[in-house]
């Protein structure tokens, strides 16, 4: 699944059609790309705003990952299951308990961990143009300080 994800994510941004339905360059239209791709591959296929991929190539790509990637993710699943139906349901001092509160704070945890990696990945494109952004303007700040000091002083 991920594999798919970055590989369509780079056809996107090498191909005409692809950069065709971004309205933001650089990259931010970069997240834009990453998270249509990633989230047609695990969920509802959602877009970001400034995304317009109702194009004949986004329909394609996002077409083919949706049933390859639900598939792939499937097969495991269902073995899984299948395998966990067979096992032995004893009790043992290795067994861990799921009524405690270690049990709950690991579980609220691992769950926590999960859901902010999953989002981090598209913000990162976004969060790299506020940074500069916020330079850009701190060096303004910084220069009209040194104007200023340097004026006063001259006095």
């Amino acid at each position: 699944m991920p594999i798919t994800v970055l590989v369509l994510t780079a056809i996107a941004v090498v191909t005409a059609a692809g950069k065709a339905g971004i309205m933001n360059p650089g990259p931010h239209g970069f997240s834009e790309i990453l998270y249509v791709f990633t989230s047609q591959a695990n969920n509802n296929g959602s877009a970001f705003a400034g995304a317009s991929v109702n194009t004949p190539f986004y329909n394609f790509t996002g077409g083919v990952q949706c049933s390859s990637d639900d598939y792939w993710l499937a097969v495991p699943t269902l073995a899984l299951a299948g395998s966990l139906v067979k096992r032995n349901g004893s009790v043992s001092e290795g067994t861990l308990p799921t009524h405690t509160p270690l049990f709950i704070f690991w579980l609220i945890a691992v769950v926590l961990i999960v859901a902010r990696s999953t989002f981090t990945c598209p913000r990162i494109g976004t969060d790299r143009r506020t940074f500069y952004d916020d330079t850009i303007t701190y060096s303004r700040k910084r220069r009209k300080i040194i104007e200023w000091y340097a004026n006063y002083t001259a006095i």
